[in-house]
């Protein structure tokens, strides 16, 4: 059982957090929109199939969590999933992911490990860029103190339980085995 951060609760981030606590982890659900808090309580029906199944299953493995620190404490994995809007010059605006991360390494300088799985659709070359920021503003070290993994989901509205579960694909990157062989585990 792993103890798994996720960040974003959105379309895809709120039914793939119950997917990862459906299979036996401990998940803590963040997001900066407190009515996702309401929705997850109140368990109004919602337009994702198996999403109200999910959260009423979960009761005891997933929480909305509001504390940063906290969430990074209790947990040795973190998984972004935040909306990357498309710009203008038809690349991906990662203010979101960079938000997130500012938030997860300040509290990474005493962690061994951490995982930090970037699952929002990102371009290419994006998460050398990430790893490069971590490493110089947070002075952490790749492999040390944090491992940087893309994760991303190939996923319809209306079916994003059955696209994640039944995935005909699945991308995983990683430049360290470690990385990868976590990814895999979960």
């Amino acid at each position: 059982m792993s103890k798994i951060l996720c960040i974003g609760l959105g379309k895809l981030g709120l039914i793939f957090s119950n997917i990862l606590a459906e299979k036996k982890n401990i998940v803590y659900g963040y997001d900066i929109n407190s009515s996702i808090e309401k929705k997850i309580k109140k368990n109004t029906k919602d337009l994702e199939p198996k999403l109200n199944y999910l959260i009423n299953k979960n009761k005891k493995r997933f929480f909305f969590e509001k504390n940063f620190s906290i969430s990074v404490k209790k947990t040795n994995y973190a998984f972004i999933i935040v909306p990357t809007p498309s710009l203008k010059n038809h690349s991906f605006d990662n203010q979101y992911i960079v938000q997130s991360l500012n938030s997860i390494c300040k509290h990474l300088k005493y962690k061994r490990r951490y995982l930090i799985n970037i699952t929002s659709t990102v371009n290419p070359g994006s998460c050398n860029h990430f790893i490069n920021y971590i490493e110089k503003k947070f002075k952490l070290k790749h492999g040390k103190e944090f491992i940087l993994t893309y994760n991303p989901h190939l996923i319809a509205l209306g079916s994003i339980y059955e696209n994640v579960i039944n995935s005909d694909l699945v991308i995983v990157g990683s430049d360290l085995p470690i990385g990868f062989k976590i990814i895999k585990n979960i």
